[in-house]
Formats: C-alpha cells, sequence, structure tokens
C-alpha cells in the first residue's frame, strides 16, 4: 500500500463536494487494506493472532476516528467546513501510517 501525501486540508478551488468524496474513497481504501490485514490475521497461530487482534482493534478505533471526523465536516457550516478537513486529514494520515506500519510488519 502507497500512502497517499496530503496536505493540510483541502485546496482552495477544491469544493466541499469534491473534497468529502475523495476522503471517502480513501477511507473505503484503508477499509480494503484493514481487510487485508484481518484475513491475514485469520491465517496465523494464536500466538501471533493476539498480536493481530491487538493491532486490528487499533486501527479499527482510528478508522471510526476518521469516519467520525467526516461526519462531522459533512454536518459542519460552509464557514467551518475547511476548518473541520484539517482533523480529517490527521485522522487519515493516522490510519493510513497505521495500517502500512501493522502490513508491513506482519509480511
Amino acid at each position: 500500500m502507497q500512502k497517499e501525501t496530503s496536505e493540510a486540508g483541502p485546496r482552495e478551488a477544491e469544493t466541499r463536494e469534491s473534497y468529502q468524496g475523495k476522503m471517502e474513497a480513501r477511507l473505503q481504501a484503508l477499509g480494503a487494506e484493514l481487510d487485508k490485514l484481518r484475513a491475514k490475521a485469520a491465517r496465523v497461530g494464536d500466538d501471533s493472532r493476539q498480536e493481530y487482534d491487538k493491532q486490528i482493534a487499533a486501527l479499527q478505533q482510528k478508522q471510526d476516528e476518521a469516519r467520525d471526523n467526516l461526519k462531522k465536516l459533512q454536518q459542519s457550516g460552509d464557514e467551518a467546513w475547511k476548518e473541520m478537513s484539517n482533523s480529517v486529514e490527521r485522522a487519515w494520515d493516522d490510519l493510513a501510517t497505521g495500517i502500512e506500519r501493522a502490513l508491513n510488519r506482519f509480511k
């Protein structure tokens, strides 16, 4: 998985709807990566499984946080959405980094 580099929020010309769509697509892609990690966990022994499960639970929490931030962004007013986008970007970056590390760790 290659982590996309994000800027500190949407570009000036980017519309709210296009930004939300882009972030939803990113979250779906990361969800697919998390599913790959779950599939790997299902194929390992009990000792390794506990470590996978622990990592997956932490990543699931980050995914939920990113989704919550995106939902808040969608519900924010016209003035606040660009500010809220920073929270979405940070949550996405945190989740992407965590998934990338987990996939590399459990190769």
